[in-house]
């Protein structure tokens, strides 16, 4: 990212330097619907805390030294979050499907990319199209996973309510 010093003047002739940023994320406005919702007031400021430091193709890491940055520079603001708090707020925004593990191999659980629906960091609209179909494809993955794990879980469930019930 690139600063921009622009002189200015104020009213009373004295001249100022102000220093504008380059860099950019483009915001939907679909946006509003999902991150009003949020459970947690962190969630919130974690989201824009991810979209200012997420990557062009909108990825993020979410590690314990990232996570620890973003504390760090929310109590410059005096909040105060717990590393389990930003956990939660995570966990807050992959259940708006905001964040999704870019995990495909279960081994790097803090990787993750932030929903290009909402987001978009690269001026390239085809890049984001086709980012939007494989988050998508990556979303519907996931679900289909849960459920999977969960019909399973049921059905062991079932099971062993069924031998409990035998047994008697």
């Amino acid at each position: 990212m690139k600063d921009i010093y622009v002189n200015t003047t104020t009213r009373d002739h004295k001249s100022n330097e102000l220093s504008i940023q380059t860099g950019f994320v483009q915001m939907y406005n679909n946006i509003y619907a999902v991150a009003f919702n949020l459970k947690y007031q962190c969630s919130l400021y974690l989201l824009i805390w991810i979209v200012d430091e997420m990557s062009d193709y909108n990825q993020i890491i979410l590690n314990k030294g990232n996570r620890s940055e973003f504390r760090s520079r929310i109590r410059s603001f005096n909040r105060e979050y717990t590393d389990g708090m930003v956990k939660a707020a995570i966990g807050d925004l992959i259940n708006s499907e905001l964040l999704i593990s870019a995990s495909m191999d279960g081994k790097r659980e803090a990787s993750y990319l932030v929903s290009p629906k909402y987001f978009w960091k690269t001026k390239s609209q085809k890049d984001r199209i086709e980012t939007i179909q494989a988050f998508q494809n990556q979303l519907n993955t996931k679900i289909n996973e849960r459920d999977i794990i969960r019909s399973g879980s049921e059905t062991e469930d079932a099971n062993r309510s069924g031998e409990a019930e035998q047994s008697s």
